[in-house]
This record gives C-alpha cells, sequence and structure tokens, in this order.
C-alpha cells in the first residue's frame, strides 16, 4: 500500500465545467487507482469505461446498501442516511417499486412536457423583465428544477421556491457547512405533506403512499425519509444537468445557434451533453462483498470503491475526442445513469425536462451569451451533484415579443 501522502484525495475538483486533469486520463491508463476520500479512509477509484460497467452491473458483489454501515469504509466524514444506501431494497421490501418505476417511466402523467416548457417560459420571462442581465442557475435552472419536481412528486407548487435551498443537503466533502433553515425542517415538511396525501391523493407521492399504505412494511419514519430522497433527487440532478446544459453551449455559442435554427436537433443535444457533463462532485460508492479483480488491480472484501461515470463517459477508447461537444456523435453507450439494479428510474423524466428546457431556452433568448469568461464561471464546492454558483447571462429580445 502507498504511503499516505502518495495516495492523492479525490475528489480532485468540484468544477463542472471540464473532467479534473487528475481524472482525464485514467480511464484509458489507470482505469483502477487508489485514492483517498473525504473522510480520509482508502478507496479504489474506477474510472475505465469497462470497469465502470463491470462494478455498477455486477450488484451481488459491489454493494450500495453496505455503504451506510458505519463500520465499513466511508466517502464522507458522516455515513449517509440508510435512505440513500438502501432506497432500492426498502422499496422492494415495500412492493413500491414498481409504482416507482411506473411513475417515473415514459408513460408517466405527473408532469408533462408542456408543463415543463411553461415553467421554463415564466423563469425566463422573470428574469428578462428584470433587465438585460440574468443569473441562469439562481433564476432558471434551480427555480424550474423545484418547479417540476413539485409537478412530479405531487407537492404543492407554491412550495417550490421554499424547496430551492434543500439542495444544500446534497453535500460531500470534508467540512460540512451550515444547511439553510429550510433544509433543516425537511423532515417535518414531508411528514406534513404525507399527511396531506393520504387525504388527497396526488403525484407520484400520493401513489406510493396508497401502495405503502396497502402493506405498512416500513416504518413512518422510512416511508418519510424515502420520500426525501425523492425530493432531494429531483432537486439536484436536473438543476445539475440544466446549469451544465446552459453552460456547455454558452461556451460554444455556434452550437447554442445551431439549436435555435434546426429545434430537432434537441433531443441528440441533450443525449451528448447527459455524456459529456460532469455533474458528480464525488463518485458513487460501492463495498466489495468479495475478493473480486477488476481492471488488473485485487479488490479485497470491504473496501471501499468509489466509481465515476464523469471519467467513464470520457473514455477515449469508447468516445473518441470525448471533451469534444459532438451533436452528431454516437452516445448509446454513456453510462450517466449508471447501470445495473441500481440504474436511475428518473431516466426518462430527465431526458423529458432536459428537451422541454432546451426547446424553450433557444426559443426565448436567441444570441443569449455568458458576461464572463467560461473559466471565470464559479463552482460550489463540497456537494454531491456539480452547479455554477451562478451563470450570468444577456441576451437579444426574443422575435415574438419585441
Amino acid at each position: 500500500m502507498c504511503p499516505y501522502e502518495e495516495v492523492p484525495r479525490f475528489p480532485f475538483s468540484y468544477r463542472g465545467d471540464r473532467i479534473a486533469p487528475e481524472l482525464a486520463g485514467r480511464a484509458e491508463h489507470r482505469p483502477v487507482s487508489r485514492v483517498r476520500a473525504n473522510s480520509g479512509d482508502l478507496a479504489w477509484l474506477v474510472t475505465g469505461h469497462r470497469e465502470v460497467r463491470q462494478v455498477l452491473e455486477d450488484d451481488d458483489r459491489f454493494s450500495l446498501a453496505r455503504t451506510a454501515d458505519p463500520t465499513a469504509p466511508q466517502q464522507d466524514p458522516v455515513p449517509p442516511p440508510a435512505s440513500f444506501s438502501c432506497f432500492d431494497r426498502l422499496m422492494r421490501k415495500a412492493g413500491m417499486r414498481e409504482v416507482l418505476l411506473r411513475g417515473l417511466g415514459a408513460g408517466q402523467q405527473h408532469v408533462t412536457p408542456a408543463q415543463v416548457e411553461r415553467a421554463t417560459r415564466d423563469a425566463l420571462r422573470t428574469m428578462t423583465r428584470q433587465g438585460g442581465e440574468g443569473d441562469l442557475v439562481g433564476q432558471v435552472c434551480l427555480p424550474v428544477a423545484a418547479t417540476v419536481t413539485c409537478l412530479l412528486l405531487g407537492l404543492p407548487a407554491e412550495d417550490a421556491p421554499r424547496l430551492e435551498p434543500c439542495f444544500a443537503v446534497l453535500w460531500s466533502g470534508t467540512d460540512p457547512s451550515p444547511l439553510p433553515l429550510e433544509a433543516t425542517h425537511l423532515d417535518t415538511y414531508m411528514t406534513q405533506q404525507l399527511a396531506r396525501l393520504r387525504r388527497s391523493p396526488e403525484g407520484l407521492l400520493g401513489d406510493l403512499v396508497a401502495r405503502h399504505d396497502q402493506r405498512r412494511v416500513l416504518s413512518d419514519g422510512e416511508l418519510t425519509e424515502i420520500c426525501t430522497v425523492l425530493l432531494l433527487s429531483g432537486l439536484g440532478n436536473p438543476a445539475s444537468l440544466l446549469a451544465f446544459s446552459a453552460f456547455s453551449l454558452l461556451r460554444e455559442p455556434r452550437l447554442l445557434d445551431t439549436l435555435g435554427a434546426r429545434p430537432w436537433l434537441v433531443p441528440r443535444a441533450v443525449e451528448e451533453l447527459l455524456r459529456v457533463s460532469v455533474m458528480l462532485g464525488d463518485g458513487l460508492a460501492r463495498i466489495a462483498v468479495e475478493d473480486v479483480e477488476v481492471g488488473g488491480e485485487h479488490i479485497r472484501a470491504g473496501d471501499l470503491v468509489l466509481v465515476s461515470p464523469d471519467a467513464a463517459n470520457a473514455d477515449p477508447g469508447v468516445f473518441a475526442d470525448p471533451g469534444r461537444l459532438d451533436l452528431g456523435r454516437d452516445t448509446r453507450r454513456h453510462v450517466r445513469f449508471g447501470r445495473g439494479r441500481h440504474r436511475c428510474p428518473g431516466a426518462a423524466v430527465t431526458r423529458m425536462l432536459a428537451r422541454a428546457y432546451l426547446r424553450v431556452l433557444v426559443e426565448e433568448l436567441p444570441g443569449m451569451r455568458l458576461t464572463v469568461s467560461p473559466e471565470s464561471v464559479e463552482w460550489r464546492t463540497q456537494t454531491a451533484v456539480t452547479l455554477p454558483v451562478a451563470l450570468p447571462v444577456t441576451w437579444a429580445p426574443s422575435p415574438a415579443r419585441r
């Protein structure tokens, strides 16, 4: 084992504008390597596309649930709540997984493209009425993510603004910051909402509560935690993707103008943005259940394994010139939504959200440009998903509203 000082700390960076230089070459040359996690514990970092798929698809030998064991090596100083690590097991135990998959699948009816477009258009027009410059993150990405999450889950639409700061709960790092007041009251808020949804079911949470109450396998605390996980996931991951998509296109205005002139390319653009995005502030944690070889390295039972889909999607052995945003690229092998049993169930909703958002963005704000250099954009630190602090932009008036 390498001496402490020779093992690099991971994550290498919280910036979302590029793969960290320390990460970029590992997928090809060192697909499995030793790092030290935020907790100080040693871990295996898996970056190669083939190796990432191997770990994520082998649920029997690489356990997500065991990351909640406080005696296991940890990714962060504070172990994740069991509701995060054991989410899939709890859903299966309660007979709620099928309801979840149906409620997040391509045929779900809780939130429609038209509603996403309306939320995006409303946020953009609110921003543009306030002057010739604005912040896409604070005025558009977070409000849209919160509004759509409320629609999807069945939470009151008027609660969206108070839920936006709860993004801060998605923490990952060495020095936890104080949470916003709204985030500290999440359990109380969700308990109140579940009582309301029992009286008047709506949205995905209404469906899940109804199924739960048929069997009542979970405790009230477990049910509250599961629903809170869905709320936080609905805020964090979409907000990160919407912000990264806007930033990537603003960094290459030619592509932004192309989508404005050829909106039928938006679905293809979304897939490439999913591939090239740097969305994880850390990695997907697993605990090895038994000794296993990955990428030529011998991983022992009990070892912490951190998987980087960001690095796998930049593996030059799979994607030529991986750092280039290419709307003509075959993106079918990207692993943004994971693999195996724990593959993200919200993939269809995320795609729908991103497509509707981008269509409205290029329509409403033609000629949109950053007011600072891309290198000057500041990114939030110590977060489990990457997000700019702000995206300051200016724009030309929309032809439809001149």
